[in-house]
Formats: structure tokens, C-alpha cells, sequence
């Protein structure tokens, strides 16, 4: 009867269950779960270990791998992944099924490290990033917000585990004119933009084309900034103003600890001409200032999607802004 080879998988009937098997997947949830390198680690607590490879692995040694996966799927899955591992106990046979399928568990784990489960983050205002405006502004008014982690490890982290920095921005009150509800519109059809470890995304409609940058995250970034959101104005008379944002990072992917985001409300408009094109209305013949009128106010918020769950919760980073 074949005995099969330490640490190598799968694991056919009869085969003989090492120590190394148990380290390999081990091994894994180490590393997805504790402090990782690049893209995988979570950060927390791991309560298995390695297993010398002259000894035999204890039942509650594999509890507590059990433990250490279900930590980090039930982060990704937001359910109870009980059931999808066997508890190993002092009578019950530790075979190639069960070794097999704790495994193929980690694995699953490790093709899902980048996700988190709605359930198992909190978004909550970033405090000291959101600014408020209450003048009339013509041209760009910008706000840079700086983003501080502890260490390089503690930023891996709250990426890897699904941490967000979201951006949204509204305006209202003040003067009933045409640039006014412009800018209204567009900051409420944007949505909310959500900067990940890979990728941008947004939730809303009538991103510039190319826009959000899905393919520049915190792991695509430089010390240049790049701008990773745009947002025009509906077709018209105003399509030359947006909202955009440009972000930057410190050092390198595995040191850097800051991020640096610039926050832009361009208004490009400059007046129209007055004898359009055949079938085009002439807009406005000055350019028009924005957020007139007693009460307007113009909000720009940042907030963190953060990993809070009962298995995976990392802490929120801290941040400042210049004045909008």
C-alpha cells in the first residue's frame, strides 16, 4: 500500500497522514491569517502552529487550525463555515479524507484573501478628512487628506482584509441657478467611490470614460499621484467641470505607510458662446461663480469601509486635510 509523501496533496486512501501535511495547510492559514507578506495577511492572532516533524499531531492541534480557517472564511463569506471542517477528536481517525479536505478549505481561503463580507466591516467617518464649504468659488477648490497607518504592515492589512477609503460629496441650499443644481447633480449621480487594495470602484453613474481606474488600488499606486476618479457634468453647457480624485502612497508597496489623496472640484466652465451652432442654446455668456447664495454649503466626506468582525477587525488609520 502506498504511504504517500509528507506535505503532498491530495492524499489517496491509506496513505499515511505526516506531520508536513498538517504544516503545509498549516502553513497557509499562518499566513493568510497572521502577518502575511504582500497581498496576504490579515494580521490577527494565529492560534495554531507548526508541528516538529518527528512527533504526531495532537487532535487539539487540528481544533485549532480549525479555528485559524474558519476565522478567515467566515471574514470572507460573512456565515457560519462550521460545517465545511471536521472537528478531530481523540478517538476519531485523522485520514486522507479529512486532511483532504482541510486542504481544499485553505486553498479556497487563500483564491479569497482579498474579500470581506459586508457584514464584517463597519464604514464610518474618517475623522479629521471630511471638509465643508460655505463660499462661492469659481475655478478649483481642492482639499488634500493624508492618511497614516502605524506601520507598513498595519496598511497591508487593512487592505488585505477588505478595508476601504470612500469618498463621496454633495451641495445644496444657497442660490435656485443653473451652475448651482449643475454641481448638485453631479456630486449626487457620482455615488461613492471606494478605493481598495486593487481597484477602484464606484456606486454610482457617468464616470469619464476610463474612470474609476480598476486597476489601481493600493498595490497599483507610486509616490507620483495618479488620478484615479473622474466625474464630468451631464452633457451641456457646464460638461467642462468635475469632481476628481488623484492619490499617491509614501514608499513602496511592503513600506510605504501613508497615502495621500488630493480632492478636486474643478469648475473649467468659462462662459459659452452666444451664437451656438444651428439647433444649439447659447449658455451663459460669463462664467458664473458656484455654491452662491445664503445657506449653500459644499460637503465633501471620506470615510473608511473598516474589517470589524468577530474574526477579523483591524484598527481605523488616522488622517488630517487641508482646508476645502
Amino acid at each position: 500500500m502506498a504511504t504517500g509523501s509528507p506535505g503532498i496533496f491530495p492524499k489517496a486512501e491509506g496513505n499515511i497522514i505526516y506531520a508536513a501535511d498538517y504544516n503545509n495547510v498549516q502553513g497557509t492559514a499562518n499566513f493568510l491569517l497572521g502577518i502575511g507578506l504582500a497581498e496576504s495577511g490579515y494580521g490577527q492572532t494565529v492560534t495554531s502552529g507548526q508541528v516538529d516533524s518527528t512527533l504526531k499531531v495532537t487532535a487539539a492541534q487540528w481544533v485549532d487550525l480549525r479555528t485559524d480557517l474558519l476565522k478567515i472564511r467566515q471574514h470572507q463569506t460573512g456565515v457560519d463555515e462550521s460545517a465545511g471542517l471536521g472537528i478531530a477528536t481523540t478517538s476519531l481517525l485523522v485520514d486522507d479524507a479529512f486532511v483532504n479536505t482541510f486542504k481544499t478549505f485553505a486553498t479556497t481561503c487563500n483564491t479569497n484573501r482579498l474579500t470581506i463580507a459586508t457584514n464584517q466591516g463597519t464604514a464610518e467617518t474618517l475623522s479629521g478628512a471630511g471638509q465643508t464649504r460655505t463660499t462661492a468659488w469659481n475655478g478649483v477648490v481642492s482639499h488634500t487628506v493624508t492618511i497614516t497607518f502605524a506601520t507598513s504592515n498595519a496598511a497591508r492589512h487593512f487592505f488585505n482584509a477588505g478595508g476601504e477609503i470612500r469618498f463621496s460629496a454633495s451641495r445644496s441650499g444657497g442660490d435656485v441657478t443653473n451652475k448651482n443644481t449643475s454641481w448638485t447633480t453631479l456630486l449626487s449621480d457620482m455615488g461613492t467611490i471606494k478605493f481598495g487594495s486593487f481597484g477602484t470602484t464606484y456606486t454610482g453613474t457617468g464616470a469619464a470614460g476610463g474612470y474609476p481606474t480598476t486597476g489601481i488600488g493600493w498595490y497599483g499606486l507610486t509616490t507620483s499621484y495618479q488620478t484615479v476618479f473622474v466625474k464630468p457634468a451631464a452633457a451641456g453647457v457646464y460638461l467642462e467641470n468635475d469632481y476628481n480624485i488623484q492619490v499617491k502612497k509614501n514608499a513602496s508597496d511592503n513600506t510605504a505607510t501613508v497615502l495621500t489623496f488630493e480632492i478636486q472640484f474643478r469648475d473649467d466652465d468659462t462662459g459659452d458662446q452666444q451664437t451656438p451652432p444651428a439647433g444649439k442654446v447659447a449658455g451663459p455668456a460669463v462664467d458664473e461663480d458656484i455654491n452662491t447664495g445664503v445657506g449653500a454649503v459644499l460637503t465633501s466626506t471620506v470615510q473608511l469601509f473598516r474589517p470589524t468582525g468577530a474574526n477579523v477587525a483591524l484598527p481605523a488609520p488616522t488622517a488630517s486635510s487641508t482646508v476645502l
